[in-house]
């Protein structure tokens, strides 16, 4: 009796794929290992280039947000200042 809720689904997944002609591919627990390359240069050329200032002006309204990335990986975001805000 504990097994009939697990043989009811079991049934009801099999049923389902056959139903909608899709074949069911089984794939192994582990995944593949894929090396890591051990400098990171790349990724320090583009955190370096993106470091700074960096202002976005919206064409519709004209208004500025500025974003700016500093050397320790935060990046800030400064709204526009407007006469309804505090």
């Amino acid at each position: 009796m504990k097994n009939t809720p697990k043989l009811l689904v079991s049934s009801l997944l099999v049923g389902l794929l056959s139903t909608i002609n899709t074949t069911a591919i089984a794939q192994s627990a582990i995944a593949p290992f894929v090396a890591q390359s051990p400098s990171n240069s790349s990724t320090d050329a583009v955190v370096k280039r993106l470091q700074g200032r960096w202002e976005v002006e919206d064409p519709s309204s004209g208004e500025k947000l500025i974003w700016i990335f500093t050397q320790e990986g935060e990046l800030f975001m400064v709204l526009p200042y407007g006469e309804g805000t505090r």
